[in-house]
């Protein structure tokens, strides 16, 4: 989000030559700096003027005087703000969908964003209900689906508030695009689908979520990966693993990094000190070749400058 900063002045003309007026309590305040954030694809920004902060559209119309302590970017059509220390939302023209009632509101995600009061957390859905269940701790929706937490243990729920996963874990993380989630039981992780079923077994000492299929997981010291139903695809022999994405994950053997294929053939050879992942299908990714010295490289392991 860019950030003009204009003197107020600079502002008033350009409002007046719209035969618009900011105007508060009928006066016209006269201050030296106001700064108004450009959003791109947003006919509507924030702007902030005396240590406050309003609504502006493309045509330097005032939405909203300066009267918010803050107002935040758009995202999925709504916005948060906040007002004496208190939190709510916005739509995306200013018109107020939930009042600034909340210690902290998080953002609208599978239509759903998290709203906290009193340490408790629930969600509110886009017209501005609440779910009656709070929690303890709760994760924003990802793929219909959030982990939720009462007290000490962990489930997850779906976009009607309903239980999935029985609140028994001590964590689980969010659904995969493979609609697996990763689930620690007793110290160990294993995998519930949708239903709630644990369809891989809590045997592993650690393990990453599913991607291209896959997951790492590491168990007597050594990562392997093991695909949906749990069948090992590639033996234990690495001290390091990561995800694969688009047919290459980093591994680490012998004290060095290279990048594995879904096969477990070595595709570029171990010989970086550390590596990253080749993330979102990415080109290229970054590797240590020195103790203080990066490169970033190709998915065929060539030096690009």
């Amino acid at each position: 989000m860019a950030i003009i900063r204009i003197t107020y002045q600079l502002l008033l003309a350009i409002l007046i030559s719209h035969s618009v007026l900011y105007a508060q309590s009928s006066k016209v305040i006269n201050r030296k700096d106001t700064s108004i954030y450009l959003q791109a694809d947003q006919a509507i920004f924030p702007f902030s003027y005396d240590g406050k902060m309003g609504l502006i559209n493309s045509e330097h119309k005032v939405i909203l005087p300066a009267v918010y302590s803050r107002i935040g970017p758009v995202a999925n059509n709504f916005r948060s703000y906040e007002v004496n220390g208190k939190w709510g939302f916005l739509r995306a023209n200013g018109e107020v969908l939930i009042a600034a009632v909340y210690d902290h509101v998080g953002f609208f995600s599978d239509g759903l964003a998290t709203v906290s009061l009193n340490k408790q957390v629930t969600f509110a859905d886009t017209t501005g209900k609440l779910f009656k269940q709070w929690y303890d701790e709760a994760y924003p929706f990802q793929n219909n689906f959030a982990s939720v937490r009462i007290q000490k243990l962990w489930g997850a729920i779906d976009i009607t508030g309903t239980t999935v996963v029985e609140m028994k874990y001590q964590h689980v993380a969010a659904f995969s695009d493979d609609s697996l989630a990763r689930v620690k039981l007793n110290g160990k992780y294993g995998f519930v689908n949708t239903s709630g079923r644990l369809v891989i077994q809590t045997e592993y000492d650690d393990a990453l979520h599913f991607s291209d299929g896959l997951s790492a997981v590491k168990k007597n010291n050594k990562w392997g990966y093991i695909n949906k139903q749990g069948i090992i695809v590639i033996a234990f022999q690495y001290s390091d693993a990561g995800n694969f994405s688009n047919g290459l994950a980093p591994a680490k053997k012998k004290r060095k990094y290279g990048y594995i294929n879904p096969q477990g053939s070595t595709v570029i050879p171990f010989v970086y000190r550390n590596a990253y992942a080749f993330n979102n299908n990415a080109k290229y990714t970054s590797v240590k070749i020195s103790p203080f010295t990066w490169k970033r490289i190709d998915r065929q392991g060539n030096i690009v400058e």
